[in-house]
């Protein structure tokens, strides 16, 4: 495998606390955009982010799509329309609870190769890390402090719908 810079470690992380970190969409400034841009971020993985992490809790509601600083209502408005179907956004997760390493699957729709998008399109399974864009944290080395940029966690500690989004920003 290889990048935009150059070969691809796909290898998994011996530290479960650093967790694996996606080689093909990896946590740093190439992820955010245009680098030169120098966003004052830090990337923490999702289960730091509360006391209690948990991936879709005791149900999936609109409510959870909670937006952030990006522009992307229009994705963010339809996760909601379909978290109004019990069961349907947790049925992507192919990893259906919160992996120690983070290394998470999930079904999408996408075209062959993700080449053009006028291609034969199926389902197939995206491989993501759980580490997000944050504003650094309030208060420092306090992970939990630390708000994402981008889509919030619903009730302070559900992580699946910056998971999806964040599926949709790798793609």
């Amino acid at each position: 495998l290889s990048n935009r810079m150059g070969s691809l470690d796909a290898t998994p992380n011996s530290n479960p606390e650093e967790g694996w970190k996606d080689p093909a969409f990896p946590p740093d400034e190439w992820s955010m955009g245009d680098p030169a841009q120098k966003v004052n971020n830090t990337w923490v993985r999702a289960v730091h982010l509360s006391e209690n992490p948990v991936l879709f809790g005791e149900e999936e509601e609109p409510a959870d799509a909670l937006q952030g600083g990006l522009g992307n209502c229009g994705l963010v408005a339809a996760l909601a329309c379909l978290a109004e179907f019990p069961g349907y956004l947790s049925s992507l997760f192919i990893t259906n609870e919160i992996p120690e390493d983070g290394k998470y699957k999930v079904k999408m729709f996408l075209p062959v190769g993700f080449e053009h998008m006028d291609t034969e399109k199926h389902w197939g399974e995206v491989e993501l890390d759980d580490y997000l864009p944050c504003k650094k944290p309030s208060h420092p080395g306090v992970l939990t402090s630390a708000t994402p940029m981008f889509t919030k966690l619903a009730n302070g500690n559900k992580i699946y719908m910056p998971l999806l989004e964040k599926c949709f920003a790798k793609q």
